[in-house]
This record gives C-alpha cells, sequence and structure tokens, in this order.
C-alpha cells in the first residue's frame, strides 16, 4: 500500500525543477536544525 502511495511523490519530484527540490531539501535542514536547537537550548533559536 505505501509503495502504491509513494509512485505519484515520486513522479512529482521527476516533475519539478532541480532548484525546487533543493529548495525543499533545505527547508527540511532547517527545520530539523530548530528542532535539535529547541532541544539543545532555547537560546540558539535566537540565533538564527
Amino acid at each position: 500500500m505505501l509503495a502504491y502511495l509513494n509512485i505519484p511523490l515520486y513522479l512529482n519530484l521527476n516533475k519539478t525543477p532541480n532548484w525546487a527540490v533543493k529548495r525543499k531539501r533545505l527547508k527540511i535542514l532547517r527545520i530539523k536544525r530548530l528542532e535539535y536547537n529547541n532541544l539543545t537550548s532555547r537560546t540558539d533559536l535566537i540565533l538564527i
């Protein structure tokens, strides 16, 4: 079932231009960094 649901997502990624994919990845990385900083110390969030 999951594999079937992932097919449209995969096709969508192929349609999107390279810069859009890169931007999406950067956004995900930024969110992960914010979550990490949130866990370590709250003052780090102000510095970003």
